[in-house]
């Protein structure tokens, strides 16, 4: 929450990437146990953020829609993975040898989404709702109108700025949707905030009855 979802996502990504490597690289069962080890804590912790990320990020209508995509994307992932495994052991004569590339390129294959993972992120715009958790409310809105501009066809969105033909009524459309998303999320922050201080204080008056 501190640091934002692209820098969790970042950090993630790095786990993610240094653990097929150092598994590939590895000489022995040590090595790949290590590399397991780092790779799971990145997967683990991209399977909490990045589909938190997707419906923080997503308009509301979409939100339900886009989990699930990122969910099928999981399978398909798993799926590949097998694929690629099955084609790497064909042509095998099952006495190793010079067949010790093979096991390497599976092991560390994983890296190459990783590393793609985070030369993407610069890209990715960050969080509203943790912009406006963090009182960011310009930037939360900024990105809320990219959002919805990316919704509609680039020429109309163009013509809107440029003050030409363009529907200007669609560019404050667009505008009036992210500002109604950005007071939903300001609205929904501030009501999280009000409940955890609720229960701080009641727990501090069960503290204090106990005592």
């Amino acid at each position: 929450l501190r640091y934002g979802r692209c820098k969790a996502i970042a950090i993630n990504s790095i786990f993610a990437t240094l653990g097929p490597l150092i598994m590939a690289m590895s000489s022995g069962a040590a090595g790949l146990i290590v590399g397991r080890v780092v790779s799971g804590v990145g997967i683990g912790a991209c399977a909490i953020v990045v589909p938190a990320y997707l419906a923080e990020l997503a308009p509301a209508r979409r939100r339900g829609a886009l989990v699930q995509v990122y969910e099928l994307m999981l399978c398909a992932g798993m799926l590949s993975a097998m694929l690629i495994d099955w084609l790497l052991t064909l042509g095998t004569d099952g006495n190793g040898g010079d067949d010790d590339w093979r096991w390497r390129v599976m092991v560390g294959l994983p890296a190459v989404p990783g590393a793609a993972l985070a030369l993407v992120l610069p890209l990715l715009p960050e969080s509203p709702r943790w912009l406006v958790m963090r009182g960011w409310l310009e930037p939360a809105l900024h990105t809320l109108h990219g959002m919805y501009d990316a919704k509609r066809p680039a020429a109309a969105v163009a013509a809107a700025r440029g003050g030409g033909d363009g529907d200007g009524d669609g560019d404050n459309d667009g505008m009036q949707q992210a500002e109604d998303e950005l007071l939903m999320l300001w609205s929904s922050v501030e009501k999280d905030k009000a409940a955890v201080l609720q229960r701080r204080e009641q727990l501090r008056t069960r503290l204090r009855w106990r005592k």
